[in-house]
């Protein structure tokens, strides 16, 4: 496992020459837990712990879909849903994604 917390995945707005501004990030802690991450339209950081274990020594499918106006975030481990990880309400803004960050 990491020693810190080891970014995945994460959502990202257009910065033109710059890598943007966070949106969602999927993370896994140095405990092997995964986390999300996201950021509101009101500027506002959430931070959402899980108690999904990820697994080392192979290969695992990770799946986040977002849709940004009404803050729906869903998360799929190994093709189970991730109910403690999901969820809607928390609008993200309305600047359109511009890039996806792969670790």
């Amino acid at each position: 496992m990491p020693s810190s917390t080891a970014a995945l995945l994460a959502v990202r707005t257009d910065g033109g020459n710059t890598a943007g501004t966070q949106i969602v990030a999927l993370q896994v802690t140095n405990a092997g837990k995964l986390t999300l991450s996201d950021v509101s339209c009101a500027g506002t950081a959430t931070t959402t712990r899980c108690k999904q274990s990820v697994g080392i020594g192979g290969f695992h499918e990770l799946q986040l879909h977002v849709r940004i106006s009404d803050g729906l975030q869903e998360v799929w481990y190994d093709g189970n849903f991730l109910p403690d990880l999901s969820g809607s309400g928390n609008p993200l803004g309305s600047t359109p994604v511009g890039r996806i960050q792969l670790g």
